[in-house]
């Protein structure tokens, strides 16, 4: 699945096979066992937006062969879901589409395109189906392999019930490197160029071990009238562990040579820390729905209700450090600048200085209650329909800290060699280099608690990193919408409008220091907006093979209402704070979209489209050096609004069934989709500037070759994106952060040795790029870098 947060319209080149592995098209509201019915959409749907659905299998799997689709939401049955698609087979699916732009009966709060779903109801079936996969996940990063499954059974009982089902099992193992370099503030007085302070260097390795469910049970009382309940849950615990190494090289005075390439301090501080936790989660979600049908009339209503429940049982964390040490760095160009330690750099010279033991309770719950109806064949004339809704949600997150920071005294007798990890990197970043020796957090733990006079609490610090992080805050939406679809011989309009009012209140605490003593004070945050999203959809035969499309709507995006609470969360290993901001205003986008089909036969499909898009109160991270007060040399990191600012462009996507070349081709297909956008935006703190929007790559190719035979189905796929603006300079040009551009090689394969099995293989990253890559200033000094290298999935699906 391709996701996008700025998805364009598309320019699609399609063909629909007519030979190959079963195929079904989620546009049809029966599977492979009866294609007979077309359900006409409620809204306007560009041909190329159509999935096709691959039999015996999952939503996802069918989204991972159309690397062309870009979404950023999920609705289903008219929800924004969290729901896994893996867990909702092709049997449990009446239709699927993707909506380039929200209609009103949808969430405002879409951002783009959105993949719209309707489960079919498990009384529809013809049969029981009984299907499941089992396979294993190579780890590349740490040559291991995980083990994952899943099955799934649906069955009609009798005409006028059904349920399904489906379980699903993981033990897998995840984890990257990272590599963040923090460089000078500004350039080195003695050189002209920008100098290193710090580079950290970091390994996480997380085990998961996840069992859920999914499924439904549907009544049908009479034609039209049915009532449906849904559940989904998810239970998981996380076993993870945390190696870093850091070199402090300090200013620019403590350095006794330093050129643009390299440099040596006299006076470094180099640390290694050693952190393990372990999380379990539960994740409930219950939804209670239904339709009723009187004469054209159709009332469709649903209750849900979903909750998450993350513990962190405990987290130690324990430091070794040493200070006033002569180390370096060079190859401070390169992608990944090269630390020079100590010459005498023994774990046994690492004295533990500081611990700190943490448990957290993170709770989030969702309550939804939505009524819609609709006059459908009654209204005007056949084929169009007035629909109308209300919808009442509540969410609530609370967060709660604790934790306890520790100084080790000086007559503790631990040494880094008494705690040595056993999970060393010697391919770090895959560069054939390792970081060294680092602590195991559990084994130095141990000998701290079995030694507590050795712990002196810092109560002071861990007021600071415990009350400030604890929080609540509830965001409340109550939204109305209206909408007509009007259907005459070549022309189709929706249109309409939502309302939708918002209410947000947050409960966060603060630290005052008073001397040597200090006192915890509320601290509360309200804020309430409104506003009206005018919808309209238009679609136009030109002939009987150009069709036009247009659009012109306005959409709302909500900032993760978490930020809006004032909450305050200490990094004292990277010296950073990340605060809440309860004034941050939501971005509102007012989008524009044209669009053609061509499709002169079955077997051929060209569209094209392009976007015009205003937006208001977009948000970025500002990141500032604090100067002064308490917290005198961390960065504070804090989402801020920016001024107005908009966005264009345009897709082009080509998909192209070889065979119509020539016939000895017809299992080879071709695909490639181009997309470009540009933006202009004026951040606050650059007056007299113009930059891009953050976060979105000006070019963007996604392109395949797939071999579809009678058993067997083979894609190669590459994903391109050009550089993107990732962040802006406090002081200028100097701190601009990018991502640089990126190639992703993934390969997919499947095939069938009989009627009841099919192995596979999914292979992502064949190149080893890496996950995450920012740079800095006009130079793209290297910044910050993730490596999560090639992952395969290996197994086999069945049915029964």
């Amino acid at each position: 699945m391709t996701q996008s947060n700025h998805p364009i319209p598309s320019i699609i080149f399609s063909h629909l096979p007519s030979t190959g592995t079963a195929i079904l098209v989620l546009s049809l509201p029966l599977f492979a066992q009866d294609t007979s019915t077309v359900t006409q959409s409620k809204t306007i749907v560009q041909e190329g937006n159509k999935v096709e659905l691959v039999a015996d299998a999952s939503l996802d799997e069918a989204l991972d062969r159309r690397p062309d689709l870009a979404f950023s939401n999920i609705s289903l049955d008219q929800e924004n879901s969290g729901v896994s698609l893996s867990s909702i087979p092709a049997e449990s699916v009446a239709k699927a589409e993707v909506l380039k732009s929200a209609t009103p009966d949808l969430d405002a709060d879409t951002r783009g395109s959105i993949l719209r779903v309707k489960y079919k109801p498990s009384y529809e079936l013809e049969k029981r189906i009984l299907n499941g996969r089992v396979f294993t996940r190579y780890k590349d990063l740490y040559q291991s392999f995980g083990s994952l499954g899943d099955i799934s059974w649906a069955q009609p009982i009798g005409e006028n019930a059904g349920i399904r089902a489906t379980f699903e099992a993981e033990n897998v193992e995840r984890g990257a490197d990272s590599y963040d370099v923090d460089w000078g503030d500004a350039p080195a007085t003695s050189t002209g160029a920008p100098f290193i302070d710090r580079i950290t260097q970091t390994n996480s390795r997380r085990d998961y071990v996840t069992y859920s469910f999914n499924g439904s049970a549907d009544y049908r009382f009479s034609e039209g009238n049915d009532v449906y309940l849904r559940l989904a849950y998810e239970d998981q615990v996380e076993d993870g562990i945390l190696s870093t190494v850091q070199l402090r090289y300090g200013n620019e005075a403590d350095f006794s040579s330093l050129t643009p390439e390299a440099g040596r301090t006299t006076n470094g501080r180099l640390s290694r820390f050693g952190s393990h936790w372990r999380e379990v989660s539960e994740e409930l979600n219950f939804t209670l729905g239904g339709n009723n049908t009187l004469g054209a009339i159709e009332l469709e209503w649903r209750a849900q209700r979903n909750h998450q429940q993350e513990d962190e049982i405990f987290d130690h964390d324990v430091r070794f450090i040493r200070n006033g040490l002569d180390f370096g760095y060079a190859n401070a160009e390169a992608k990944v600048p090269t630390a020079i330690y100590p010459t005498h750099d023994g774990p046994e010279r690492y004295p533990a200085k500081n611990y700190d033991y943490s448990t957290d309770a993170d709770e989030f719950t969702t309550e939804i209650a939505a009524i819609d109806l609709s006059w459908d064949d009654g209204f005007l004339k056949s084929g169009d329909y007035l629909k109308v809704g209300i919808k009442s949600s509540s969410d609530r997150r609370d967060v709660t800290r604790n934790l306890q920071a520790y100084d080790v005294k000086s007559s503790a007798t631990i040494r880094l060699s008494d705690a040595l990890s056993p999970f060393t990197r010697d391919d770090f970043l895959g560069e054939g280099f390792s970081p060294g020796a680092v602590p195991d957090g559990q084994l130095a733990a141990d000998y701290l608690n079995s030694n507590p006079d050795v712990l002196e609490l810092d109560a002071l610090q861990s007021a600071r990193r415990t009350f400030p992080g604890s929080y609540g805050v509830q965001q409340d939406i109550d939204a109305a919408y209206t909408m007509v679809n009007w259907q005459g011989e070549r022309l189709r309009v929706v249109a309409g409008l939502r309302y939708e009012d918002t209410q947000l209140s947050a409960l966060g605490n603060s630290v005052v220091v008073n001397g040597a003593t200090f006192e915890v004070q509320p601290n509360r945050a309200s804020n309430r907006y409104d506003q009206i999203f005018p919808g309209l959809h238009l679609q136009y035969k030109l002939t009987s093979d150009l069709t036009f499309f247009g659009s012109s709507t306005k959409t709302i995006k909500r900032p993760s209402f978490s930020y809006t609470a004032p909450f305050r969360v200490l990094d004292i290993e990277d010296s950073e704070i990340t605060e809440g901001t309860p004034g941050l205003r939501a971005t509102l986008y007012q989008n524009y979209n044209v669009a053609l089909d061509y499709q002169p036969n079955h077997d051929f499909l060209v569209s094209g489209s392009i976007f015009y898009r205003d937006i208001t109160d977009p948000v970025y991270r500002e990141r500032e050096q604090l100067t002064t007060g308490e917290f005198a040399g961390f960065e504070l990191r804090q989402l801020r609004n920016g001024d107005p600012s908009s966005q264009y462009g345009a897709k082009v996507m080509v998909q192209h069934d070889l065979g119509a070349l020539n016939p000895e081709l017809e299992p080879w297909s071709w695909s490639l989709a181009y997309s470009y956008r540009d933006s202009a935006v004026a951040y606050p703190q650059r007056p007299g500037e113009t930059l891009p929007l953050i976060g979105a790559a000006t070019d963007h190719i996604d392109s395949s070759i797939s071999f579809r035979g009678d058993r067997s189905y083979v894609q190669l796929g590459v994903d391109y994106r050009s550089e993107s603006f990732f962040g802006v300079g406090e002081t200028g040009p100097f701190q601009d952060r990018y991502s640089p551009e990126r190639v992703l090689l993934n390969l997919k394969a499947e095939h069938k040795l009989n009627a009841k099995l099919t192995a596979f293989v999914d292979w992502k990253n064949l190149l080893r790029e890496y996950e995450t890559n920012i740079v800095d200033g006009p130079t793209r000094r290297a910044s910050y870098a993730t490596h999560d290298p090639w992952a395969v999935l290996a197994g086999m699906r069945f049915k029964m």
